[in-house]
Order: structure tokens, then C-alpha cells, then sequence
């Protein structure tokens, strides 16, 4: 869990470092869309944004 205080950057570095496979994004435009975008770190699949229920569902499927 990251504050937003680094960049989006480094904050996806840091995750990458620590061995995270997935990085879970709730920045402004997904609050205001009231979605939460999904982030692969460990492959090349496509950021996508999903509700909560579907996040729930992709994270059961990893």
C-alpha cells in the first residue's frame, strides 16, 4: 500500500522489487469511475479496470 507521496513510478518499481505479481491502482479516475485498475508486473497483459466484484473474481483466478 502506497500513500501517492513517490511517483507512480516508483511505486511501481518498489512493487516489482518486492515480488509482487499484480499491482492493484486506486488513484482519482478510478474513484471517481469506481473502479480498480488491475496491473500485471510479471507479464506483458494489458492494464485493465474493473469493479470490485470483478477484481475479486480475477484475483481468485491467479
Amino acid at each position: 500500500m502506497v500513500d501517492g507521496l513517490e511517483s507512480a513510478s516508483s511505486q511501481f518499481k518498489r512493487a516489482d522489487n518486492s515480488g509482487a505479481e499484480i499491482a492493484l491502482i486506486l488513484g482519482e479516475e478510478e474513484l471517481n469511475k469506481k473502479k480498480i485498475s488491475v496491473k500485471a508486473l510479471r507479464n506483458e497483459l494489458p492494464q485493465e479496470a474493473f469493479n470490485l466484484t470483478e477484481v475479486i473474481r480475477k484475483l481468485q483466478d491467479i
